[in-house]
């Protein structure tokens, strides 16, 4: 390694390259399918108060807009990169912190993050939040995720264990004393609001109930409607048995707060119907990832699973 690459951080150094070689390969793709990687404004059917707001405000930058929107959320994703090394860089050794990074940004999950959308806001915050509270710092945790949750309402999935975390990292005598108590009682207090703003919004500017769960409704039932209607239902059950496999065969080597970040998230798509529009919130779930990337500590297994990331997230691109 160069000297001058040696002094760069590695959670920026491996964030980095994770970044440029996942995000330019999402893009490449979809750009030779035929779809365009920029967000019309036009296209805006409602969604969340911060997505709402954020969209109205490039909207009036006219041709510029959805450059500057994609710009805005590549760089959110960045930072959310680096989070996710330095949140389980805390509790994990480097090769770990450095395969759950790749793991992350290469989740097939991130084709719902182009073009950007409210889930590339939310997800790059829960991560920054995340790293945050590893690194003690309660209030950009707080702030961090407070405005996840109103680009996407369902990040409030991580706070029991963000609450739990929040106690764990308080260090008295160095911190305010009511540090812990913003993780605790921020993020319920902040999902309340929102709430009641996109009730008292009533559709205007594109915000209300209804707007806060766009793509998917409440399942209604579990009915079999044969196997090429239920791969996704397949593939969420495979994916959460593997969850909860993990959570359980890491748990004595990994914060207790873990599994209460990973089972809320890995379990919201089964409500949903389709649950397609709903698996980007396993990227919540930073977790989950440093589970996988101790399971596959074995080159042999490591290399297939990336493989197979790429390759996932390259598909559901086209």
């Amino acid at each position: 390694m160069h000297p001058l690459v040696a002094r760069i951080h590695p959670s920026y150094r491996t964030a980095f390259v994770a970044w440029f070689v996942t995000r330019a390969l999402l893009w490449l793709t979809m750009a030779t399918s035929g779809r365009s990687p920029l967000f019309s404004p036009d296209s805006f059917d409602g969604g969340a108060p911060a997505w709402s707001l954020l969209v109205h405000g490039i909207g009036a930058l006219g041709a510029h807009g959805p450059l500057v929107l994609a710009a805005l959320a590549e760089l959110v994703l960045l930072a959310g990169i680096i989070g996710v090394y330095r949140f389980v860089r805390r509790d994990q050794l480097p090769q770990t912190a450095d395969r759950a990074t790749w793991l992350w940004a290469a989740c097939p999950a991130m084709v719902w993050t182009l073009p950007a959308a409210d889930w590339s806001f939310a997800i790059g915050l829960v991560a920054i939040s995340l790293a945050a509270l590893s690194a003690s710092h309660h209030l950009l945790a707080a702030v961090a995720l407070m405005t996840a949750m109103a680009f996407k309402p369902e990040a409030v999935f991580v706070w029991p264990g963000v609450a739990i975390l929040g106690w764990k990292n308080y260090q008295a005598g160095k911190q305010h004393a009511a540090s812990p108590w913003l993780t605790t009682l921020g993020p319920p207090a902040a999902f309340s609001g929102i709430m009641l703003l996109a009730m008292s919004m009533a559709g205007r500017m594109g915000v209300s109930l209804r707007t806060l769960q766009t793509g998917s409704e409440w399942r209604q039932g579990f009915a079999w409607q044969g196997l090429s209607a239920h791969v996704p239902d397949l593939f969420l059950a495979a994916a959460a048995v593997s969850a909860l496999w993990m959570a359980l065969a890491y748990f004595k080597q990994t914060p207790k707060s873990w599994p209460l970040m990973v089972v809320p998230c890995v379990a919201w798509p089964f409500l949903q119907e389709p649950p397609t529009a709903a698996i980007a919130a396993f990227l919540f779930a930073v977790p989950l990832f440093a589970y996988l990337a101790k399971a596959s500590d074995d080159p042999n297994l490591e290399r297939p699973l990336l493989a197979a990331f790429v390759g996932g997230l390259l598909v559901l691109a086209l």
